[in-house]
């Protein structure tokens, strides 16, 4: 199957999902931030591994 990727989507689905509190939605969206938001991809990562 051929899926176009879209990297604001999955941001937005990513941070619905962190907010509810899927640990793994955070985890994810740190790793869509480490490129450009060092400091948030690290608060994700730790709300993440901290729940």
């Amino acid at each position: 199957m051929d899926v176009a990727r879209d990297p604001a989507r999955a941001a937005a689905l990513y941070q619905t999902a962190c907010d509810a509190g899927v640990l793994a939605a955070c985890n994810r969206l740190g790793a869509l931030y480490e490129r450009q938001d060092a400091a948030r991809a690290v608060a994700l990562y730790r709300k993440a591994c901290e729940g």
